[in-house]
């Protein structure tokens, strides 16, 4: 009776065992798939956040390059700019201003003004001149505008002028202006974009 009991005993044990190990084996096995479950989560998220990180590092790069491209294209275009109106203000502004402070080349213009202006629009003109000019201006306008003064020209001298003169009816209203600074803005203007040619674009 023993003997069958220590059987019994032995083979209660055994099935135990085995029970208890297949369930181990299934809790490890479980275990392992959840495990690698979980590794290739990780992997898949660690993935997903290099190529983000890899993309924004390029777009990053990307925008810098663009924006450095467009200021250094700024700068230079910028310094073309103030090059060429350094070497028109050489080429421009002194020889206007030379041409326009002699009394017998403000006479021609002033007469070939109210020429224009005589032949389109009725009324009486005034030629506003520069106060400091006037002892050099006045002879040489007398002896080249005698007719138009006879006409109803009239002048006024202005202590806000240069260079040139300025025109406009007697009644009022706009004036036209001819001054030095007039001329110098109309030939740089003309002149701007063949200069910058000339200069970078050879």
């Amino acid at each position: 009776m023993d003997n069958r009991i220590s059987e019994i005993t032995e083979k209660l044990y055994k099935e135990g065992v085995e029970k208890g190990e297949l369930r181990a084996d299934e809790i490890v096995s479980k275990a392992k798939e959840e495990a690698e479950a979980i590794l290739a989560d990780a992997r898949a998220k660690a993935k997903e956040l290099t190529d983000k990180a890899a993309a924004d590092a390029t777009e990053t790069r990307r925008n810098v390059e663009t924006e450095l491209k467009m200021a250094s294209a700024q700068a230079l275009d910028a310094l073309k700019k103030a090059a060429t109106d350094a070497v028109l203000a050489k080429c421009v502004d002194a020889p206007v201003s030379g041409a326009l402070s002699d009394p017998e080349t403000v006479a021609e213009l002033l007469k070939t003004v109210v020429a224009q202006w005589s032949a389109g629009k009725e009324g009486k003109l005034e030629a506003i001149l520069p106060a400091a000019a006037q002892g050099k201006l006045e002879k040489a306008l007398k002896a080249a505008l005698a007719k138009e003064l006879k006409a109803g020209l009239s002048f006024s001298w202005s202590d806000r002028l240069r260079t040139g003169f300025q025109v406009r009816p007697q009644d009022g209203g706009y004036k036209l202006s001819f001054t030095a600074e007039d001329f110098a803005e109309f030939f740089k203007d003309f002149l701007r974009a063949r200069a910058r040619a000339l200069m970078f674009e050879a």
